[in-house]
C-alpha cells in the first residue's frame, strides 16, 4: 500500500507577475493591476522589498531575492511574520549595543 500525501492548497494570485529592470541593478515586479515588489543589488547582495516597502531579506542570488519578493506577495502573512521577527531581532541588538557593560568605566570616572 502506498503512503498518502496531503498537498495543502494555496490560494495563488491569478495574475501573471512580470519583472522589468528600469535601471542598472534594479528589478521591479508587477502585475497588470498591482505593484509586487522589487530587488536591488547592494554590496551585501540582492535586497528584496515587498509591495509595502518591507525588507524581505538580503540574498546571495537574484533568483533567491526574486523568489522572496514573489513569496511575500503570495503569502503576505508569512512575510509579515518574518519581517516582524527580523525587526524584533534588530531592535534587541540595538538595545544590547546601547546598554553599557559592567566592565565599561562610568562616564563620570573618565573625566
Amino acid at each position: 500500500m502506498s503512503p498518502e500525501f496531503h498537498i495543502p492548497s494555496i490560494d495563488l494570485p491569478t495574475e501573471y507577475v512580470s519583472w522589468s529592470s528600469p535601471a542598472a541593478d534594479l528589478w521591479v515586479a508587477s502585475t497588470p493591476s498591482a505593484y509586487v515588489g522589487m530587488v536591488d543589488r547592494s554590496h551585501d547582495g540582492f535586497v528584496g522589498t515587498d509591495h509595502a516597502g518591507r525588507d524581505v531579506g538580503v540574498h546571495a542570488t537574484l533568483q533567491e531575492a526574486r523568489t522572496a519578493v514573489y513569496r511575500a506577495w503570495v503569502e503576505p502573512e508569512a512575510s509579515l511574520a518574518q519581517w516582524a521577527g527580523r525587526f524584533a531581532a534588530q531592535e534587541a541588538a540595538d538595545i544590547e549595543r546601547q546598554t553599557p557593560s559592567a566592565d565599561a568605566p562610568a562616564l563620570d570616572a573618565v573625566a
